[in-house]
């Protein structure tokens, strides 16, 4: 029986090329991982804006380096940059000529978002709680009034000047929900729990909740809650006199604060 004994000779030239492949691979990943870790040499570069005074121009910067300058139709916005610098002054519109020829007082600075003015020193304002208004239906000129047996109608064109009592609404404020009340009879805006609006509630409750959401072609759309899921709309009523309420209608209205 033959016997196995250990081979003496010397590992073959493939096995140590091999060995070498393997070395110079271990090498590789050695090298990689370093060189992901270790910091690098080159300084943050943070790019900042720069702005130039006296010409009204930007530019940014990189390192000193000016590398961009917007077009100067971009800038030029014709902001009167004097006004206070918390104010961004390039973002205030210009209130239309229709808004500065009301006739309303001045000397309380409007707060002005397009041609609508917030605080209600010109009209058409924003109603706000603690301040008196006239509700006018827009396309005819006519307030809303208050009629002696509480139901609500259209007025005449020649109340939007005169602003008899029963055409004046106080907005009040009850539970983050507003409302108006006739500061003559006492009693609030609202609806008959159908489709009848009323002024004959002694206080503001669900029925007398008013919501107003401004319409992209100027005006507001009145709301009121239907159930607790909806809104349904005041609306001007076919005899073009009363008002009823209804999921969808075109009637808008602007407020005049007295």
């Amino acid at each position: 029986m033959s016997v196995l004994r250990p081979s003496n000779r010397t590992p073959t030239f493939p096995f140590r090329l091999k060995l070498l492949l393997f070395l110079v691979l271990l090498l590789g990943v050695f090298i990689h991982r370093y060189t992901r870790q270790a910091p690098s040499d080159q300084p943050e570069i943070t790019p900042k804006m720069e702005r130039d005074d006296v010409s009204d121009t930007f530019s940014t910067t990189v390192s000193g380096d000016t590398i961009f300058t917007p077009p100067t139709s971009v800038l030029s916005s014709g902001c009167d940059h004097s006004c206070p610098s918390t104010v961004d002054c390039d973002t205030i519109p210009t209130p239309s000529t229709s808004v500065l020829s009301s006739g309303c007082d001045h000397s309380c600075p409007p707060t002005i978002v397009g041609d609508e003015v917030w605080d209600g020193c010109c009209f058409p304002a924003v109603p706000w709680p603690g301040n008196t208004y006239l509700i006018i239906e827009q396309a005819s000129g006519r307030p809303i009034v208050r009629n002696r047996d509480g139901g609500i109608a259209l007025g005449n064109p020649s109340e939007a000047s005169t602003s008899p009592a029963h055409s004046r609404w106080l907005c009040v404020e009850a539970n983050n929900h507003f409302g108006f009340q006739n500061p003559q009879s006492g009693r609030y805006f609202g609806h008959d729990g159908g489709d009848i609006p009323r002024a004959t509630a002694w206080g503001l409750n669900e029925w007398e909740y008013i919501m107003w959401r401004p319409h992209p072609k100027g005006g507001f759309q009145l709301l009121s809650l239907f159930w607790m899921h909806s809104l349904k709309l005041y609306i001007v009523s076919e005899d073009g006199n009363a008002l009823v309420r209804r999921m969808h209608g075109t009637t808008l209205f602007e407020f005049k604060k007295l």
